[in-house]
């Protein structure tokens, strides 16, 4: 946080004060440019590039499993473990040459719309997921009440607020982990059942995993 208030100042600074406009995402470069000696430069732009890559790659082997484990098991539950894994792969290949299309001509303010992303998923969903693995005493209500709660209120905050862009974040995810704890409280435990399929669903993954 503290190098999101030091570059961007510099930047400006650079540039006479000047609104930087669309090329606000090119201020980071700008800066180390023109403080560090070319040599840091090559090793800053590597670690750029190796953020960027981990983080599509990571992004695309989301999508590849939400597609083949989450949306295909689900609608046709007794599909071919092999079958599944082949619809991950041409998930991936698909979205992955989406994205490298999309990205020849990529939108203003790359990082903001990129930090708003993650803003609302970690205010929706970090709690049910943290929760719904280490806390037996998570539901299904409680999971519910934190993703709407959390990724709405970061959306309401981010459109209807005087909030800096990436501001609602400090607001959205303790209201989604205290909804996630105190709706879990007020209604009725997961039944053995339940429990019972969630282990079942995790060894499952995990035996796939080391074939």
């Amino acid at each position: 946080m503290l190098a999101n208030i030091i570059i961007p100042a510099a930047g400006v600074v650079l540039h006479d004060g000047a609104d930087l406009g669309a090329e606000t995402d090119y201020v980071f470069m700008d800066v180390i440019d023109a403080i560090f000696p070319a040599w840091f430069q090559a090793i800053v732009y590597a670690g750029v590039f190796a953020a960027v890559m981990s983080s599509v790659s990571g992004m695309l082997l989301s999508i590849g499993s939400a597609v083949s484990y989450d949306l295909i098991e689900t609608l046709r539950p007794n599909t071919d473990s092999k079958k599944v894994k082949a619809i991950s792969k041409w998930a991936i290949v698909i979205f992955g040459a989406i994205s490298a299309i999309l990205a020849l001509n990529p939108p203003a303010l790359l990082t903001i719309l990129y930090s708003s992303a993650m803003g609302v998923l970690a205010s929706g969903l970090a709690a049910p997921l943290v929760l719904g693995l280490w806390w037996k005493r998570m539901n299904k209500y409680g999971a519910l009440a934190s993703l709407i709660g959390g990724a709405g209120l970061w959306v309401g905050l981010f459109l209807w607020s005087d909030l800096p862009s990436l501001a609602p974040s400090a607001f959205a995810i303790p209201v989604s982990w205290i909804l996630a704890v105190v709706v879990s409280l007020l209604t009725p435990p997961s039944s053995d059942e339940e429990l019972r399929r969630v282990t079942i669903a995790h060894e499952r993954m995990l035996s796939d995993e080391e074939k």
